[in-house]
């Protein structure tokens, strides 16, 4: 990445993870900080704070699996991602392969 871009990609992802850090230490015992519920994961905090409950709720207008609760949409989102990721990295795999391929026919 470079003398500038290595080290600013560093400092973003450390503030990211002490902001992160930050929330769930804040979330800790959530919605009361003294008698409030101990929250251990993130999950657990969002569902405190916003509700796990199944909603029908929408993307882009667009009905997005009616019996699915928020955090299992980002779960398959974040999965989608990484799915089509891999399908990328794999599609250049495949086109090295092809090309030695064409080294050793001729």
């Amino acid at each position: 990445m470079g003398w500038v871009a290595g080290p600013a990609v560093l400092f973003a992802f450390s503030f990211i993870t002490y902001f992160t850090s930050t929330l769930l230490a804040d979330c800790y015992r959530s919605p009361d900080p003294v008698h409030g519920k101990r929250n251990y994961t993130y999950s657990e905090v969002v569902k405190a704070n916003l509700g796990g409950g199944h909603v029908r709720t929408t993307l882009t207008g667009v009905e997005v699996g009616v019996d699915v609760s928020g955090i299992e949409k980002v779960w398959r989102m974040f999965q989608a991602i990484g799915d089509i990721a891999f399908a990328y990295a794999f599609s250049n795999v495949l086109i090295e392969i092809q090309a030695s391929n064409i080294y050793l026919i001729n």
